[in-house]
C-alpha cells in the first residue's frame, strides 16, 4: 500500500484506481477523435484499456531494454480552478498510474511558453529561456518526477492535448507547442533530454510501439539546396544527401532534386521492398499555423511550386511502408488544432510509424551536423529511435559536433576542405571521433562547435512511440 500511496493523489480505493483508467480511456477517445476527425464507435471505445496499453508498452520496452511511461497532459479547469491535469501511465501492468492536478492560470502558462519558445529559444537569447523553462518543467514534469525515478523510467511518450475549449471559445492548446527536450529541472539544472529520451504523439492507440532495426534500411533521400533568388541556398541539404547515401542500401533511386515526381516514384519504389524503409527530405519548409493546409508546404526545386500539405493528404502519396520519415525542413513538426504537428503529423497519420521534424526555423549547418550524428549512430548500433535522437541532442548540447576547415593552396589558389566531426562513445566503451567532408559554403562556420544552445538542438521532435 505504501507504493500505491506514492503514486496516487486520489483515495486508495478500487474505485479510485478504476476512475483513472476511465479517465485515460476518455482522454484517448478525445485525442483519437480530434486527430482523425472521426467519431469512435462504442466497440472501439470499449477496446481502449489502460492495462492493455501497459501490456503493449511493456512488450515493446522489453524488446529494446527500455522503460517507458506515457505522460498525458491536459489543460483544464477542476472545480473552477485552472491548471494542468497530469496522468503518468508506467509501461508495466504491475505498477499503478499517477494522477496529478497542478494549479496554473492559463494566462501565466501561455506567457511562459511565449517567453520560453519565442523569446528565449527561437531568437537564440543565451539565458533567457532558463526561467520560463524551469516554470514549465515545474508545471508538467516535476509533479511526477519522483515517481519516474522510483520506477526507473528512462523514456517518456508525452501525449499533450491539442485543443482547449473554454466556454464557446476553442483554441490550440499551448501544451502542443512546448519544446519538451529543453525544459529545465531547477533542482539539477538538467534539461529534460538529459534525464529521459522523448517522443510525442496525439494518442497512444494511434502509435505502433514496436522496434525496427534500421541499420540496413532502404532509404529514399530527397534534397534541395538551390532555390534561385527566391530563398537562401542550403548547402547543408547537399551535405545531408551525401551523409544519408553513405549508409544506403542503394537499390532505391535517390535524387539531388526534390519535386513531386521524385517523391511519388520513390515512395512507390519503397513500397515494393521487404526491408525496413526510411524517408529523408532536406529542404526549406513553411507552416503558418492558420489551419489552411494550402499555406503549409515543402519547397521543391521550383520554389514557386512547392508541395503543400493539401497535396500530401492526397492518396497519390503513400507513406504506409515507412518505419521512419525525417523532415529536415523548417517547422515541419509545427501544427495547430486542425493539423497537429503539421506536415510531420500528417505523414505520421498517413502511415509512417515514426516521424522526426522540427518546431521552428533551424540552422542549416546545425541540421547537417545533427543528421551526421544521427546516421552515424544508426549505421553502427541497433537502438530505439528515441535513444538515437537523444544522443544527437546531447552531442550538440555537450559540443561534441563541430565544423572544421583546412586550407590548401592549389595552383596558387586557396582550396578549402570543410568537415563535420562527431565524437561519441563506441561499442567498446571508448571515445571515437568520425569526420565527413561537407560542401565548401559551410566554411563560414569554420572551426566552431554546433552550439550547445537549445535553439540548435531542441527543435527536433520525434512523433510516435520512440521504439
Amino acid at each position: 500500500m505504501q507504493l500505491l500511496a506514492a503514486g496516487l493523489e486520489f483515495p486508495l480505493s478500487l474505485q479510485g484506481r478504476v476512475s483513472i483508467g476511465d479517465r485515460v480511456q476518455e482522454i484517448e477517445q478525445q485525442r483519437i477523435e480530434a486527430f482523425t476527425k472521426e467519431e469512435l464507435t462504442d466497440t472501439e471505445i470499449a477496446e481502449i484499456s489502460m492495462r492493455g496499453m501497459q501490456e503493449k508498452l511493456q512488450q515493446a520496452d522489453t524488446a529494446v531494454e527500455m522503460k517507458s511511461a506515457l505522460v498525458y497532459l491536459t489543460v483544464r479547469e477542476r472545480d473552477g480552478v485552472e491548471g494542468i491535469e497530469i496522468i503518468m501511465v508506467p509501461g508495466d501492468p504491475n505498477q499503478y498510474p499517477v494522477h496529478r492536478f497542478v494549479e496554473v492560470s492559463f494566462v501565466e502558462l501561455r506567457q511562459n511558453l511565449t517567453d520560453f519558445r519565442n523569446g528565449g529559444i527561437k531568437k537564440y537569447k543565451k539565458l533567457a529561456y532558463l526561467e520560463p523553462g524551469k516554470f514549465l518543467y515545474d508545471k508538467t514534469i516535476l509533479p511526477i518526477y519522483e515517481d519516474l525515478e522510483r520506477l526507473n523510467i528512462d523514456h517518456l511518450q508525452i501525449i499533450p492535448d491539442a485543443e482547449f475549449t473554454r466556454g464557446s471559445l476553442s483554441s490550440a492548446s499551448v501544451l502542443q507547442y512546448i519544446p519538451y527536450a529543453a525544459l529545465v529541472n531547477a533542482g539539477t539544472n538538467e534539461h529534460l533530454i538529459e534525464q529521459f529520451s522523448l517522443a510525442i504523439s496525439p494518442s497512444f492507440h494511434l502509435t505502433e510501439p514496436k522496434h525496427h532495426d534500421l541499420r540496413n534500411a532502404e532509404k529514399l533521400v530527397l534534397a534541395e539546396s538551390e532555390f534561385g533568388t527566391h530563398l537562401p541556398s542550403l548547402p547543408g541539404a547537399l551535405a545531408e544527401f551525401n551523409i544519408v547515401n553513405e549508409s544506403n542500401a542503394a537499390s532505391i533511386p535517390n535524387h539531388r532534386r526534390f519535386n513531386a515526381s521524385n517523391l511519388q516514384n520513390g515512395l512507390n519504389s519503397l513500397d515494393n521492398v521487404s526491408s525496413p524503409q526510411l524517408l529523408h527530405i532536406a529542404t526549406h519548409g513553411e507552416f503558418k499555423v492558420n489551419e489552411n493546409p494550402d499555406d503549409d508546404y515543402l519547397y521543391t526545386e521550383d520554389p514557386l511550386h512547392p508541395i503543400s500539405l493539401t497535396q500530401l493528404l492526397d492518396d497519390s502519396y503513400n507513406f504506409e511502408s515507412l518505419e521512419l520519415a525525417i523532415f529536415a525542413a523548417c517547422r515541419a513538426a509545427t501544427g495547430d488544432k486542425s493539423y497537429e504537428y503539421g506536415i510531420g503529423g500528417t505523414i505520421w497519420a498517413k502511415g509512417a510509424e515514426s516521424v522526426i521534424g522540427t518546431q521552428w526555423d533551424v540552422s542549416d549547418v546545425g541540421t547537417a551536423g545533427a543528421m551526421y550524428a544521427f546516421y552515424t549512430i544508426l549505421s553502427k548500433r541497433d537502438l530505439p529511435i528515441a535513444k538515437i535522437l537523444q544522443e544527437v541532442q546531447l552531442a550538440m548540447l555537450e559540443s561534441r559536433i563541430s565544423v572544421n576547415v583546412k586550407t590548401e593552396v592549389v595552383n596558387n589558389e586557396n582550396t578549402y576542405i570543410v568537415t563535420i566531426s562527431y565524437t561519441f562513445i563506441n561499442n567498446a566503451n571508448q571515445e571515437e571521433t568520425v569526420t565527413t567532408i561537407v560542401p565548401e559554403p559551410l566554411r563560414t562556420y569554420a572551426n566552431s562547435f554546433i552550439s550547445e544552445h537549445p535553439h540548435f538542438w531542441a527543435p527536433f521532435q520525434l512523433i510516435g512511440s520512440g521504439h
